[in-house]
């Protein structure tokens, strides 16, 4: 898959490790940065999605907020760092069917938005919105890119650097597959919004962070982004 992930936004909540062990796909654990285990509420928009160089049936462009942490693999001298994702929500059926094919990946279909403001052509905010039961569940922020890099650079650096993809099928297997992007421009954010319902969203368990302040919260512009085919890892012996 080929597209362009625009506008990502990352609010960021450090967690006890206990929230996330049940979900670690087999084959790799959890990866620590700073020292603690994280979740991250990502916002992004896809443009120009094509599937084996083909454009996605219906819809091309579409947004994304999903929930995810982080993990890492031991491959030979190898240590893969990557990402596992607690759900992913977009507002398209077909591709969420698609995701879940060929990557294994918790996807469903909501109602999602997101709203992109501009002041000569550099952003300047960014929502994203999604819409269940007749609640409205939101993020936003006012981007900063001109007073300096954002606080906690070594970690936000950590938590964008993500270049593998983990997932589990429903026997349990562990599915692995590459993201190619370029280094992505970090931006401060403020001012930021975050209304959004945890639980009715991801999962009882997850509720709590409505009521816990992030971590930290920056934007990426981001670029082209190429997803490889997943495979399926072996079992370690």
């Amino acid at each position: 898959m080929t597209s362009k992930w625009n506008n990502l936004l990352f609010v960021n909540y450090a967690v006890e490790a206990s929230l996330v062990i049940p979900l670690i796909p087999k084959g790799t654990e959890l990866d620590l940065l700073d020292g603690s285990v994280f979740i991250s509420l990502v916002g992004l928009r896809f443009v120009d999605t094509r599937v084996f160089g083909i454009p996605a049936l219906l819809t091309r462009n579409f947004d994304e907020v999903n929930l995810r942490f982080y993990v890492k693999r031991h491959f030979g001298s190898q240590t893969r760092e990557g990402v596992a994702f607690i759900g992913e929500i977009i507002n398209s059926r077909m591709v969420t069917w698609i995701a879940k094919f060929l990557y294994g990946e918790n996807y469903s279909a909501r109602n999602i938005s997101s709203q992109i403001n501009e002041e000569d052509d550099v952003v300047t905010k960014v929502t994203y919105e999604i819409f269940m039961n007749g609640i409205r569940n939101e993020m936003s922020a006012i981007i900063q890119p001109d007073i300096g890099m954002p606080e906690n650079m070594d970690l936000n650096r950590g938590l964008v650097e993500q270049y593998w993809g983990y997932s589990r099928t429903r026997k349990g297997k562990t599915i692995e597959y590459e993201v190619e992007h370029p280094r992505w421009p970090i931006y401060s954010a403020s001012e930021c919004s975050i209304n959004f319902d945890f639980g009715a969203l991801y999962g009882e368990e997850y509720g709590f962070l409505s009521d816990c302040e992030p971590t930290s919260i920056f934007y990426c512009p981001g670029s082209d982004i190429k997803v490889r085919l997943g495979r399926q890892i072996k079992e370690q012996p």
